[in-house]
């Protein structure tokens, strides 16, 4: 007899059959030549309908939800946008109504700055002094006259080229793609390709570059480079994906195109990131065929080519019959290219290597001059390049210089800096002097310091401003300053006398503070400030240069002499433009908002066709472009005649008119169909603000007063009012929401998301769908069980059959 498998079978394929996962293992007609997956689909039709209805109800709540929500949105939006306290177009704001334009007027005025307001009558008689902070430069230690590289390389040998360097991976995040670049190390960006410690700050430092620091990170598991969610970041269920990039890097990675990152999958290097992967052995002359590097000479900047394989240089130096002459021959030709960029005589270039090796070694015959190495293609610079040179090397200090390369720190020693008596911290061999100032700069030494090229100088200033400011650097207690400070950068102490001797070979500036001679309102005053800026009366003045300083005399009565003194004095404007541009934005946004609100409830569906949500089956039978069209239609009207959004229309027609506010330029439409639109006369506004800003103020933020019976006084203003609707709808605070929120749940008030109106009936309809296809199902089993059954009985009556005709034949 025949096999059930042998005569399974069926009319349509079991990935959409209504058999499903079942399809490998039925009978369907083989034998007794029914269509039997056609009549059970016919049996279960009117399930299959309910359901399909079911999915179309919960489709048309979704697209209502999306209508709501897009309403509610622009009601937010306007709220935060012009009654928020953070705006600075918040028209309910006091301040905003009151803020004023200050001009500084007299002979002097170029020498002030004036920002804020005042209701004192001030005066500015003269200023003595601008502002100085205190600061001590040192000369540069640790420089000399030439730059070169370490552990040379044989040029017809081999070398460890980074496989990251200069590469990048691609990836895709949110439906936008963004690159992960891995540029090329500098002394500015201090990058380290050499540990997966290194790689993950690189990695961070890129998605911080493409803006999504809130939502991804890299982190580093049991040595592997792993992508993960930020803790707190909103797009926790969005999908990051691997889309591409240079293959080297992706590679040394472990990373393949398509990885992914999902709420319930890791993206995570699929082995070690070890220093074999991060590097391959690559021939010398393949890294040095037309590779570039960028030096500095006393500020010029030129760039060095390397000879390009085939061409005459290239085949004399890497077809040379011996390692040293092939040396020779490359110091021969970087000098013809050194002279050609900064002129003969100014750089000379040698072979600091022997043994047949080459370390390039850059030197230059003026000992004021500076020479620094810039940037250079992958493979050339860094302790693992063919020139053996740290990026950022220069004739002067190398601020990325390690202090056990500086010989000041060795072993597991470590060593204290103490600025201030401030122990600012204690440093190992690996820190660099960039280290050492990023540190200096965050502590609280009270001093920030810096390092300047073209000087070659240390400069210590102090974050005091003004004679308040002191520094102090070295350990008092070491005698002669000889501590980590002292051996970096030098001793100084501007509390003592400049001749003393930890004061010598140094340049110290003693701070000052600013003086200003003022009246406020006919008082003579003289006021300091250890800025340039004085705040008298909540106005800000700031003096740009000295006036009238010869007047300032201590022997005088309030130390000031205003005989035929020329003072600056103050005028003050409202700022008018400040005002209308808000209210011209406004306006345009409430009208905006007033429209789409308006084709929302009454756009009515299309009448000569009614489309309903498409079901499964039909969507199958069609291309993505038909389904967006034939939704588009679908979607027409579906808030026609919402009450709410009525409601919410009804609440805005009128909320503008009124006689008070058209004579300070804003009036409402008064035809029906523009339901409450906004026009703006900026002539008379403008007129409005300058004459009568508290009027302006009253009718578009004042409050409603009412008097001790209970009547109103003072009604409410414009935005005041607009206030309370935009509230009633879209409230986004408080236990209860905003009408529209409540029934459709926003982004702004991200817990509603998660219990609204419609979200109820949604989740009711799927277990009524859940409910619906467990019936389908088990229907489907019974009617297939009795086909099958019936179709071995057919196959057996067949056999029989055959057999008897054979027998009688």
């Amino acid at each position: 007899m025949a096999s059930i498998n042998s005569l399974s079978g069926s009319s349509a394929s079991a990935g959409s059959s209504i058999y499903g996962s079942r399809g490998n293992h039925i009978i369907s007609g083989l034998a007794s030549g029914l269509d039997t997956e056609a009549l059970i689909e016919g049996m279960v039709q009117d399930i299959k309908m309910k359901i399909d209805n079911k999915k179309g109800d919960q489709t048309i709540l979704g697209w209502k939800q999306e209508g709501y929500r897009s309403i509610s949105d622009q009601l937010v939006n306007i709220s935060k946008k012009y009654t928020s306290f953070g705006s600075d177009m918040n028209l309910l704001s006091n301040a905003f109504y009151t803020s004023n334009i200050i001009n500084a007027v007299g002979k002097y005025s170029d020498k002030i700055s004036v920002s804020g307001s005042s209701n004192s009558n001030i005066e500015v008689l003269g200023v003595k002094n601008l502002a100085q902070n205190t600061s001590v430069s040192f000369a540069g230690k640790f420089t000399g006259n030439s730059i070169q590289g370490k552990d040379g390389v044989d040029l017809k040998g081999t070398i460890d080229k980074s496989n990251l360097e200069g590469g990048y991976i691609s990836i895709k995040f949110n439906n936008k793609s963004y690159n992960i670049d891995f540029p090329q190390v500098t002394e500015e960006n201090g990058y380290d390709y050499s540990s997966v410690e290194g790689i993950k700050d690189v990695v961070n430092t890129q998605l911080k570059a493409n803006g999504l620091e809130n939502e991804l990170e890299a982190v580093v598991t049991d040595g592997k480079l792993e992508f993960k969610y930020k803790e707190g970041g909103e797009a926790g269920s969005a999908t990051l994906e691997i889309t591409g990039g240079s293959q080297t890097a992706l590679n040394a990675l472990g990373f393949n195109r398509g990885d992914k990152l999902t709420a319930d999958k890791q993206l995570i290097s699929s082995s070690q990131i070890t220093e074999e992967k991060l590097y391959t052995k690559t021939n010398v002359s393949d890294v040095l065929d037309s590779a570039r590097f960028t030096m500095v000479y006393n500020g010029k900047s030129a760039t060095i080519q390397m000879p390009a394989k085939g061409s005459k240089e290239y085949e004399a130096i890497f077809n040379a019959s011996s390692s040293e002459e092939a040396a020779t021959k490359m110091t021969e030709y970087m000098q013809k290219q050194v002279d050609s960029a900064f002129g003969a005589g100014r750089v000379t270039v040698s072979n600091a290597a022997e043994g047949g090796k080459f370390t390039p070694k850059f030197e230059v015959t003026d000992e004021n001059a500076s020479l620094e190495m810039v940037t250079a293609s992958p493979g050339l610079m860094g302790p693992n390049g063919v020139f053996g040179i740290e990026y950022g090397a220069t004739n002067k200090v190398n601020v990325n210089s390690t202090l056990e390369q500086l010989g000041l720190v060795t072993g597991d020693a470590k060593e204290a800096l103490v600025i201030n008596g401030v122990t600012v911290g204690e440093f190992s061999k690996d820190a660099s002097i960039v280290d050492v100032m990023r540190k200096i700069n965050d502590s609280d030494a009270g001093v920030t310091v810096s390092y300047s090229k073209t000087t070659n100088q240390f400069v210590f200033t102090s974050k005091h401003g003004g004679e308040g400011g002191k520094i102090v650097i070295g350990d008092p207690d070491a005698g002669d300053g000889g501590d980590l400070a002292h051996k970096l950068f030098g001793s100084a102490n501007t509390t003592k006398p400049a001749e003393d001797p930890i004061n010598s070979d140094v340049n110290i500036i003693n701070g000052k503070d600013a003086e200003m001679a003022v009246k406020v309102n006919g008082r003579l005053t003289i006021i300091k400030s250890d800025t340039n800026s004085f705040n008298i009366d909540g106005m800000v003045i700031t003096a740009k240069g000295e006036f009238n300083e010869s007047n300032f005399k201590e022997e005088v009565d309030g130390g000031f002499d205003t005989a035929g003194v020329e003072s600056v004095s103050f005028t003050k404007t409202s700022d008018s433009d400040k005002i209308i541009n808000a209210v011209k934005s406004f306006v345009e946004d409430y009208n905006k908002m007033l429209d789409d609100l308006g084709e929302a409830y009454t756009t009515q569906p299309d009448k000569k066709k009614k489309y309903k949500p498409l079901t499964d089956d039909e969507k199958a039978k069609m291309t993505e472009k038909q389904i967006e069209e034939y939704e588009k239609k679908a979607k027409q009207g579906i808030l026609f005649a919402d009450q709410d959004l009525k409601s919410l229309a009804s609440d805005l027609r009128f909320l503008f008119s009124g006689s008070e506010l058209e004579s300070i330029g804003i009036s409402t439409s008064k035809n029906a169909s523009e339901r409450g639109k906004l026009s703006i006369d900026e002539s008379k506004l403008r007129a409005a603000i300058e004459s009568d800003p508290e009027k302006v103020q009253r009718l578009l933020a004042g409050k409603e007063e009412v008097d001790s019976s209970g009547k109103v006084v003072s009604s409410a203003g414009a935005i005041t009012k607009l206030q309370g609707v935009l509230n009633k709808y879209a409230g986004t605070t408080g236990a209860t929401k905003g009408i529209l929120i409540e029934k459709a749940g926003s982004q702004f008030a991200p817990v509603s998301l998660l219990d609204n109106t419609i979200k109820t009936k949604m989740e009711s309809i799927d277990k009524e769908i859940d409910r619906l296809t467990k019936q389908l199902n088990k229907k489907i089993d019974f009617y297939t069980s009795k086909f099958t059954r019936l179709e071995v009985l057919v196959s057996q009556m067949n056999s029989q059959s055959a057999y008897l005709a054979g027998a009688f034949a």
